[in-house]
């Protein structure tokens, strides 16, 4: 065991990885557990349900096109990718229904916008759920950003 250690930290490639994924995992851990609470205190038991289920289905979906499809890709860009959408749709969860908002250039350009978009956001409840879902998703887009400007991470999966 004390060899398997060894040789992971002699390559900053994989010693960085494994940092990676130990605070990746906490952020989506947190996220993850956050979200029974989110929907139960939103809607009710049948959001919960239909929340769970579309969660099943879009990892059933998901494998299904990541097997069909040859996807040419090394493995550090995969991992890159897959955590900054994964920490988009965190950042899409916490928004709420407010990101429409936030894209409609018509509603920014007016004089109250910004201010009822802030009194939208931080007026309604389960404000304390929404920011564990905004900070995580957040912190794991910078995360996979720095980790993976690395160039030894960026060699990293490479065929040789």
């Amino acid at each position: 065991m004390s060899a398997g250690f060894a040789f992971i930290f002699k390559q900053r490639g994989l010693t960085l990885l494994m940092c990676f994924f130990a605070i990746f995992n906490f952020l989506m851990n947190v996220a993850s557990s956050l979200t029974e609470p989110l929907a139960l205190s939103i809607s009710g038991s049948v959001a919960l349900g239909m929340v769970q289920m579309a969660a099943g289905i879009g990892i059933f979906l998901g494998s299904i096109y990541v097997t069909k499809h040859d996807i040419k890709l090394t493995y550090s860009f995969a991992v890159f990718c897959s955590a900054c959408v994964a920490g988009l749709a965190l950042i899409i969860t916490g928004a709420e229904n407010h990101i429409v908002f936030m894209l409609m250039p018509k509603f920014l350009k007016s004089e109250n916008g910004l201010a009822i978009l802030l009194g939208n956001s931080l007026g309604k409840g389960n404000l304390n759920y929404r920011c564990m879902y905004l900070l995580s998703g957040t912190i794991a887009i910078v995360c996979a950003l720095i980790f993976f400007s690395r160039s030894s991470m960026k060699e990293l999966g490479k065929e040789e």
